[in-house]
């Protein structure tokens, strides 16, 4: 069997919860018909399921190294310091209380500065995020489904990117209070709000050091560009209050390695000339990050610390990006499971071809965009739809589009639009292929994946290695006729097919890496912590000497993105614009678009629109699917109630709100704009309906009391 040597990837750790840390390891691959995939990652300590006491496996994560490459288009310099505090980009600071959420915190607090401008009083909330990677039927196992339990287990930036871009999440605040246990005494609504999603996720973007840190000012320097950018950055670090927190100035350094890493928190700032004589453990340069941390206000700086530059166990960085949940209409995926493992189709390094293929079980629609991960930054990909597909089992058997060429600079989460939207009938077999290479390394394509051991001394019995799924989960999951893979874009191999096996020589490599990884950063005086290491390595030998190991293979993900046919773009989500930014729509052919401001008659398109007042714009190109946004000026200050946005609250607000909840109530999309949702809802339970209407119309009675 081939072996393939990649350099390391930093594994994700559990953050802020129960479950171990993770190591890192040089990875291998094992092969088969001249596919390999990655050798997993292992938890140094026994994870609890209620089925299992083995260390389990938290293969490599979707962070990957930033090669020196990496970073080359950012600004020369930056200023000494910056704070998003003084651009308002940046949400209120949040108390994660009791419960070990606070990577739930971080990601949100970044994914929400990148809504904040279309609407400002955006608050999503952390109890959904961080409750559903443990729930339902593709959920991660931990022995409970008590969520007073899952509040307290941690997650990781992993979690979130696999909930979000599934549409679970994420959600108002209003809909979920954080600490409102009471909600899950009702079984019925904890099933519907599920699925529930008030924004989209367009992509989620990972770096990191590397094993080294050599690349340390690429990194600081792709932070300083997402932060001065308005991107917030969610991050972990290892938090020891009584060793690497100074409480006189609110500072935080340390010389862990980044496996130990145990909290989340989102980087907002940063002062180049920070003194480096206000740390415990002094830096040997001036210099640190502004952090929001998600212990409230009375912690810190108003919530806020400094982090050193050199803080070595800073790692697992994370850009969220959020989109309008109205972007797109129809999704069509299969992927439930984190991809953590990556799958190479061929010995050479040439490349890997993927493909999912699908059904389109919608009305006619114009596929738009796709999204997928991309494990290692500067990969270069082709996508490629094939229509009415004559063979379910060959992912090219239909009519080619045109192909969209791209790259990516770093790892993460995108969605990528289409160069040409496709149009799809409904009952269409249609095929996502994409091909995809990478200078660094040939693991280019993500999988679902669990490694696992058959006990040969007891009845062949497999024993899962996988934190995160299992191998029953895999196996009873995955289909035939969904994923597959190509060395070279003509014979195809269903991910179905066979596993992959490791040969003596990977498990020995496996278990060398695990070894050295496994002691790392373990001072030589810290007899407990040596004792574990050893206990740890000789479980994990003793479990792969059960017998045969290998890695069972899941769906690949890909997923698809379209609308009606004939749906036109805007170039603005709904909600808030500012002054002087005007509207543009947009098809990708020539078609002519038609558009109509706040139900006026429709006028050819021809320049970006005006936006003075609270504004709906409507536009098609043949009238049958009609998009219509909602857009009000950034100077404009609502108050509840108005939902019409005249400046006063009348009857007329109060019936706008009903006929809303009317048509909501029929199956409709309503009448109410998203630019005036959030002050329509005027009970704040993050929905429209009877009672919003009667505080509105009670609200008017009383200012019309007041002005007599």
């Amino acid at each position: 069997m081939n072996k393939k040597i990649i350099s390391a990837v930093v594994s994700a750790a559990i953050i802020c919860g129960a479950v171990p840390m993770t190591v890192n390891a040089e990875e291998t691959g094992t092969s088969v018909g001249g596919a390999s995939v990655s050798l997993p990652r292992f938890s140094t300590n026994a994870f609890q399921n209620g089925q299992s006491e083995t260390p389990m496996q938290i293969p490599s994560a979707s962070t990957a190294e930033i090669p020196r490459s990496v970073g080359r288009s950012a600004r020369s310099s930056y200023p000494s310091s910056f704070d998003l505090r003084e651009t308002g980009g940046i949400t209120s600071v949040k108390d994660q209380g009791e419960y070990g959420t606070c990577w739930a915190h971080a990601a949100i607090a970044s994914a929400e500065a990148s809504v904040m401008r279309s609407n400002p009083l955006v608050d999503l909330s952390e109890f959904h995020t961080a409750f559903y990677p443990y729930y339902g039927n593709y959920k991660i196992d931990i022995g409970t489904e008590n969520p007073d339990d899952i509040f307290k287990f941690g997650g990781n930036y992993n979690f979130v990117t696999n909930i979000w871009s599934q549409g679970i999440g994420p959600i108002s605040e209003k809909k979920l209070r954080y600490g409102n246990l009471e909600f899950f005494d009702n079984q019925s609504r904890v099933d519907e709000i599920q699925y529930e999603s008030d924004y989209r996720l367009k992509e989620s973007r990972t770096f990191d050091f590397d094993w080294e840190r050599s690349n340390a000012d690429v990194v600081n320097e792709l932070v300083k560009r997402y932060v001065s950018d308005g991107k917030p950055i969610d991050v972990s670090y290892y938090s020891n209050p009584e060793l690497c927190y100074n409480y006189d100035f609110c500072t935080s350094n340390s010389t862990k390695r980044p496996r130990f890493s145990n909290h989340s928190v989102t980087i907002i700032g940063w002062d180049d000339n920070y003194p480096a004589e206000n740390f415990n453990i002094k830096p040997s340069q001036n210099g640190a990050w502004l952090i929001k941390n998600s212990w409230g206000e009375d912690f810190g700086n108003e919530g806020t610390m400094w982090i050193s530059y050199e803080d070595e166990s800073l790692h697992e960085f994370a850009v969220y990006e959020l989109d309008d949940s109205d972007e797109y209409m129809y999704m069509d995926y299969y992927d439930k499971f984190m991809p953590m493992q990556s799958l190479a189709s061929n010995d050479e390094g040439n490349g890997s071809y993927m493909a999912n293929v699908f059904t389109n079980d919608e009305f006619a629609m114009q596929l738009e965009a796709i999204s997928m991960y991309i494990q290692n930054p500067d990969t270069e990909y082709e996508i490629t739809i094939y229509k009415n597909l004559q063979d379910l089992s060959n992912p090219i058997s239909g009519t080619p589009s045109s192909t969209t060429y791209g790259s990516v600079d770093s790892s993460g989460y995108f969605t990528i639009e289409l160069d040409e939207n496709v149009i799809l009938e409904h009952g269409e077999d249609y095929s996502v292929v994409v091909y995809a290479y990478n200078p660094y390394t040939p693991y280019v394509i993500p999988i679902e994946a669990c490694s696992y051991v058959i006990d040969e001394s007891n009845n062949n019995d497999i024993v899962s290695l996988g934190a995160y799924t299992d191998y029953y989960d895999i196996k009873n999951k995955t289909k035939s006729y969904e994923s597959f893979y190509s060395e070279n874009g003509s014979e195809w191999f269903d991910v179905m097919s066979e596993d992959l096996m490791y040969s003596d020589e990977d498990v020995e490599n496996m278990l060398n890496a695990y070894e050295t990884e496994v002691y790392d950063g373990i001072d030589s005086d810290d007899t407990e912590a040596l004792e574990e290491a050893e206990n740890s390595v000789d479980v994990m030998r003793m479990l792969l000497s059960l017998g045969p190991s290998g890695v069972a293979i899941g769906n690949i993900p890909i997923k698809t993105f379209g609308n009606p046919v004939g749906a036109v773009d805007f170039s603005h989500m709904s909600g808030c614009v500012g002054m002087g930014e005007k509207i543009s729509l947009s098809v990708k052919d020539d078609s002519d678009i038609y558009y109509s401001v706040n139900g006026g008659e429709f006028q050819l398109y021809s320049e970006p629109i005006s936006v003075n007042e609270l504004t709906y714009i409507s536009a098609a190109v043949d009238f049958e699917n009609v998009v219509t946004r909602s857009y009000i000026p950034d100077d404009v200050q609502l108050e509840y109630g108005d939902i019409d946005a005249d400046g006063t609250i009348t009857p007329y607000d109060a019936s706008m709100v009903l006929t809303h909840y009317s048509c909501l109530a029929t199956g409709d999309k309503g009448v109410l704009g998203k630019a005036v949702l959030e002050y329509a809802d005027y009970d704040g339970n993050g929905y429209i309906d009877p009672q919003d209407s009667s505080m509105i119309l009670s609200r008017y009675a009383e200012l019309a009391t007041e002005a007599e």
